[in-house]
């Protein structure tokens, strides 16, 4: 649920993202797509079928549902992952996900934090 864990994984070189669940209400339903398209990676979310809306998916690096279970219902959901688009970290031209970033930069936000 919290984005630390998608953009350590991503960090790491994790094209794709297994998260299994036990979730209702469909909230992971857009957790899913937005951890997916703000890291650029493939996103897979197993829900245990006989949890409220149960539905499994499958998001792609655009925050695409590629693939989506039934609700309340055991099934095998496929599709394809061309795994060189989670490869590819610009969302748009001049704009990276990864590259570029000055997490030193952070600490001022932080100090800010601290003091109030």
């Amino acid at each position: 649920m919290i984005p630390e864990v998608a953009r350590v994984l991503t960090l790491k070189g994790a094209d794709v993202i297994a998260w299994p669940g036990c979730l209702d209400g469909g909230f992971h339903w857009y957790v899913a797509r937005t951890r997916a398209a703000e890291n650029r990676v493939y996103v897979l979310f197993a829900n245990a079928p006989d949890v409220g809306s149960g539905e499994s998916l499958m998001v792609d690096p655009a925050g695409t549902v590629i693939g989506e279970a039934f609700s309340k219902r055991e099934q095998v959901v496929s599709a394809l992952c061309n795994l060189s688009m989670a490869r590819s970290k610009a969302v748009v031209p001049g704009t990276d996900v990864v590259f570029g970033r000055r997490p030193w930069a952070y600490r001022f936000l932080t100090e800010q934090h601290a003091e109030s």
